[in-house]
Parts: structure tokens; C-alpha cells; sequence
């Protein structure tokens, strides 16, 4: 997903969400070896709905937990480097948290 990241605000329609505990996905449309993730958090408020998200990669034997998101107050990019870096077909962030997850860019780096 890749939109205004620079805004950061959800009034200015450069971010998405979630509802609450839910999964935001891309697919990648081949078997891809995902190095690391991006995550551009979002700027106007309730950046705290970022802590937990679980960056996943959907890959042929299954899901791999990529790595987990820790909000850091002041801080708005987070990159999340995926160590196993097995084939992918998805990458999938996951709220694990009963809360929205608030996304305004995301970048998958092969």
C-alpha cells in the first residue's frame, strides 16, 4: 500500500484501518523473499494502535511470524526485518491486540 504517507492523517485519506483485532494483507503474486517491512504509522493521533500489530508472511508450509511492532512514542516509521526470509505469497500485519490498526504506508522490501 502506498499512498501520502508524508500527511500521516487519517482526515486527509493517506491511511486505513482496520476494525478492531483485524488483519490488514497484500498478496504478493509470486513466491517473493521478504527481507523487511515498513510500517508508516499514523501521525494525527491514536498512535499507540500500532503496538503488538504482528507482521506475518503467509508462505506454501504456512504462516512465519516476521516480527512484532513495539510503539515508541515519537516515532512514526517502523522497519520490521523478517529473518527467515522464506518465499513468500503474503505478508499479512495482524492487531493482536483488541484494538484498530491504523496503517498509512506499507512497504514490502524484497
Amino acid at each position: 500500500m502506498q499512498g501520502n504517507s508524508i500527511l500521516g492523517d487519517y482526515n486527509h485519506n493517506s491511511c486505513t484501518h482496520t476494525q478492531k483485532g483485524g488483519d490488514w494483507m497484500v498478496n504478493l503474486g509470486r513466491p517473493v523473499k521478504v527481507d523487511h517491512v515498513i510500517i508508516h504509522n499514523r501521525v494525527d493521533c491514536c498512535q499507540e494502535r500500532i503496538d503488538k500489530a504482528v507482521v506475518m508472511l503467509d508462505t506454501p508450509k504456512g504462516p512465519k511470524v516476521c516480527g512484532i511492532v513495539y510503539f515508541q512514542r515519537g516515532r512514526n516509521v517502523y522497519k520490521v526485518d523478517c529473518l527467515h526470509k522464506v518465499p513468500a505469497v503474503a505478508v499479512r500485519i495482524h492487531q493482536s491486540r483488541n484494538d484498530y490498526l491504523t496503517l498509512c504506508e506499507v512497504e514490502v522490501m524484497a
